[in-house]
């Protein structure tokens, strides 16, 4: 996520979606620490962002996966953001 950030021009950031897309995302045994499932929302609604309202359906799966994965007032406080 972390490159996709800083080198928009490569194919990081759909790298990363992609994964984001499968409901065990990186399949990190226990699941995300409440810090990493809010950098992931954070890093989706920055590439929403960057896309400038275009449509994609991929970031939109991702963005519902991980935002309907989150505890209610994480994915709130997410949601406020949304363009």
């Amino acid at each position: 996520m972390i490159l996709g950030i800083r080198q928009p021009e490569m194919a990081y950031a759909d790298a990363s979606i992609e994964i984001l897309r499968y409901e065990d995302g990186w399949g990190v045994p226990g699941g995300y620490s409440l810090q990493q499932r809010q950098s992931i929302l954070d890093f989706l609604q920055l590439m929403r962002a960057r896309n400038g309202g275009q449509q994609d359906q991929d970031l939109e799966e991702a963005w519902d996966l991980c935002s309907d994965a989150a505890p209610e007032g994480e994915q709130q406080e997410s949601e406020q953001d949304e363009p």
